[in-house]
């Protein structure tokens, strides 16, 4: 084990993290749908509610599909279940079955995605379909390990697993497929993003970057000290708490995929002040990853190994 990993303090930031982004897309693709958004002042307040109703019950239905369609790579080995070994040969099969499987789950899961974003901003909901995308994703892996649990709990065969964590190798395969996507298509979202910045708008009387750096240092302050609030009492030292804040401290991902969002919002709904302040975002946007993400980096690697202990296990 590493250095934090026997208080858990390596998942916690994992999952915090994870939820940090939820909320954050899902608040933001909300938000969007009521800025742009036209009629009066009820139908926008409206708007966001309905954005959630829509994508959660999007995602749950999705989510819930996924489960059970393809079946799962053990349901269609086993001819029986009072078979109680796991041959070689079914565990060759097993594996061939396993991988594809995997394709049709990552494909389903993918397509479902993409028609849900471009369906929800093609029927007036854009705040729906980023908001089902998470949902579904989080049911069907939730499901995958579910169905595995209740496999090995009944009285048929162990299934066989490459890694050492059973539930985990369910949805691993799945997740693979996205992280090697995502690692392609990472370097074309920043090089787009690069050609979309206006430094020009930037300059002028009301010194914006200046605004826009006071604004995440507050942002920082505030997020250093509801993290330390939230972390008292669940057992966690103090360095353990400065670590937490530092590793919580990069932004870039999300920043990357959302501010170029609002800017397409504005340029196909939005007035010429719209477009000019969407460009501003995105720029700023930009400037929070490159004031946190190399910050952050440096400090995790840092301060990892003085303020946390390795585990002897």
């Amino acid at each position: 084990m590493g250095y934090g990993e026997e208080n858990g303090v390596n998942t916690l930031v994992i999952a915090a993290s994870s939820l940090d982004d939820i909320v954050s897309i899902s608040a933001f693709g909300v938000l969007l749908g009521i800025v742009f958004s036209t009629g009066d002042l009820t139908s926008k307040i409206v708007q966001g509610p309905e954005d959630v109703c829509i994508g959660t019950a999007l995602g749950l239905l999705w989510g819930f599909f996924l489960i059970f369609v393809p079946p799962s790579p053990w349901a269609q080995v086993y001819q029986s279940q009072n078979e109680n070994e796991m041959t070689e040969e079914k565990q060759v099969c097993h594996k061939k079955i396993e991988q594809s499987v995997t394709a049709q789950r990552a494909f389903l899961l993918g397509a479902g995605g993409f028609l849900a974003v471009t369906g929800s901003q093609w029927y007036g909901f854009p705040g729906a379909g980023p908001l089902a995308c998470i949902i579904s994703s989080f049911v069907a892996g939730t499901g995958w390990k579910w169905r595995v649990r209740k496999q090995n709990q009944n009285d048929n065969p162990v299934i066989p697993f490459d890694g050492d964590d059973e539930e985990q190798s369910q949805e691993d395969p799945v997740e693979k497929v996205f992280e090697h996507i995502w690692f392609g298509l990472q370097p074309v979202l920043f090089a787009s993003i690069g050609t979309e910045i206006k430094f020009q708008l930037l300059v002028g009387d009301d010194n914006i970057i200046f605004t826009a750096l006071m604004v995440l240092v507050f942002g920082l302050i505030v997020r250093t000290i509801v993290t330390a609030l939230s972390v008292l009492g669940t057992g966690f030292n103090r360095n353990e708490v400065i670590f937490i804040n530092v590793a919580w401290l990069p932004k870039a991902t999300v920043q990357a995929a959302l501010a170029p969002v609002a800017l397409d919002m504005a340029r196909m709904m939005g007035t010429e002040l719209d477009n000019e302040s969407a460009r501003r975002l995105l720029t700023v946007s930009v400037i929070s990853i490159l004031v946190t993400a190399p910050i952050g980096a440096l400090g995790i690697q840092w301060f990892g190994p003085k303020l946390l202990a390795k585990s002897s296990r």
